[in-house]
């Protein structure tokens, strides 16, 4: 039984945008899909709780399965009171990953009590629970003492649509305000400015840079107290798909999360899979969970640890040598495309949909 058999009993409810997270990845749809039946919740408790109400006959149809969305794990046991139907749990990854780095205050360790309830009951109530990594399902396994019959793998992936690619990249200027930074040599960094992604640790990096390469850190927010140099470029404005795109295929490297992070065991950061999608040399630190998708010397740059001297270092000798550029270049995009293309994580996301009863 294919997709198509079955898509009209698959119920997705979220109170996100559709294309939020792991989501726009997988149910991004081709001009001749068939609609999918999606239920849009508002995104606070007691408007969702009494949404779920009013709706709750259609809840218990005949042959439905309910899949919840990232990060909406919360729901879950609320249809679990509402329904008898199949709950599917698209989580990612446990609500707690988020609250790791603030517990170090009154508020934060409730936030991280809270989301620990929320995942507990989320994982034990849906009858299955799709993961971002093997790493992550050991871990939700183990702290939140769920069997591993009801935990799937499927990587997050990249929503390659909404990318306009070109390839050759002739005439950038005509695309991008920012065509002076792509004609030269760069280091990119994407991703938001948190304790995880150790932008701090960047821009130390920079500092530690003999060579005239610059940095380029695409981020959410300027980080406190930053000063500017010369050698790094700090962008917290809205950008274009395209011209991160642009960023990607031009740089010489690309900068997984430089940080200790405990999270960075058994994730595999976004832009570890937009770095293989787009065929862009990556340096990462050496952890369990990246490993599941690079995991050899041929395919990323790996550092052993958060030593900033020796990446600098690293970062130096990489930069002249081209035939590594081009293998890396090469090996990645094969490997993205073998493991982790938005095809086929489509196609996995629905098989495991369809094996639920």
């Amino acid at each position: 039984m294919d997709e198509l058999d079955k898509l009209g009993n698959f119920t997705f409810i979220t109170f996100n945008n559709i294309d939020y997270s792991r989501s726009g990845v997988y149910l991004d749809r081709l001009p001749n899909d068939l609609p999918l039946n999606i239920i849009n919740l508002t995104p606070k408790f007691l408007h969702f709780s009494k949404e779920l109400w009013q709706i709750r006959k259609s809840l218990r149809s005949k042959d439905q399965i309910l899949i919840v969305l990232s990060p909406c794990s919360i729901l879950v046991p609320l249809l679990k009171i509402l329904s008898t139907r199949p709950i599917v749990l698209d989580a990612g990854w446990p609500l707690t990953d988020a609250e790791i780095g603030k517990i170090n205050t009154l508020a934060g360790n409730f936030k991280y009590l809270k989301a620990w309830l929320i995942d507990f009951l989320a994982f034990h109530f849906a009858r299955v629970t799709i993961l971002e990594s093997n790493a992550q399902k050991f871990h939700v396994s183990r702290k939140f003492l769920v069997t591993k019959s009801k935990l799937r793998v499927l990587f997050t992936g990249v929503n390659e649509s909404k990318y306009l690619v070109n390839e050759k990249i002739e005439n950038i200027s005509t695309f991008s305000r920012y065509n002076n930074i792509l004609d030269s040599d760069f280091v990119f960094f994407r991703g938001k400015n948190n304790s995880e992604s150790g932008i701090e640790n960047i821009i130390k990096l920079a500092d530690k840079s003999k060579n005239d390469y610059k940095f380029v850190i695409l981020t959410n927010k300027i980080p406190t107290d930053f000063k500017s140099r010369d050698n790094i470029v700090l962008i917290s404005e809205y950008i274009t798909d395209f011209e991160i795109s642009l960023f990607y295929q031009k740089c010489f490297l690309s900068l997984g999360q430089l940080s200790n992070s405990k999270r960075l065991d058994r994730t595999i950061p976004h832009k570890a899979f937009e770095s293989g999608f787009f065929g862009a040399p990556y340096l990462t630190l050496k952890r369990e969970g990246i490993a599941e998708l690079f995991n050899s010397e041929a395919e990323a740059v790996f550092v052993d640890m958060l030593d900033l001297t020796k990446i600098a270092k690293t970062i130096e000798k990489f930069h002249t040598n081209f035939d590594l550029q081009n293998e890396l270049k090469l090996n990645m995009k094969k490997k993205y495309s073998i493991l982790a293309s938005q095809a086929k994580l489509k196609q996995e996301f629905f098989n495991i949909l369809n094996a639920v009863n």
